[in-house]
């Protein structure tokens, strides 16, 4: 976390903000709660008491390739990883728990549609 710098509002920002204005979606963007930025730990604190689903990926930084990718919920929070309850394609959870490194970690997603499309359709075997 110690590398989050600035956060940009840059010209196509305010473009992008004029737009969403326009087109009455203001609201639909956004958080719906605060998220604690001080560090991996924290940040995942803040969402899994939103109960959300997240999607975090773990990027290759030399190449294009994508190391990683996992959904599901949030198991548990340790000093140097998250615990996710991953979700199957066919929207099962399933076991062994994904234990991520923090600093593997370079993105994050939460309360999304496709998040919130899986949580709401989860199924049991």
């Amino acid at each position: 976390m110690s590398t989050i710098s600035k956060i940009r509002f840059d010209r196509s920002d305010k473009f992008r903000d004029k737009i969403l204005g326009w087109e009455g979606q203001k609201e639909n963007v956004g958080l719906i709660s605060t998220v604690d930025l001080a560090s991996w730990a924290s940040v995942f604190n803040s969402i899994k008491k939103s109960e959300s689903f997240v999607m975090v990926k773990g990027e290759a930084l030399i190449k294009d390739d994508i190391k990683y990718v996992t959904v599901g919920a949030i198991k548990r929070i340790e000093q140097n990883r998250v615990v996710i309850h991953f979700v199957s394609g066919y929207g099962y959870l399933v076991e062994p728990f994904d234990k991520i490194e923090y600093s593997d970690i370079t993105l994050v997603e939460f309360n999304n549609q496709y998040l919130n499309m899986y949580r709401k359709y989860l199924q049991t075997k």
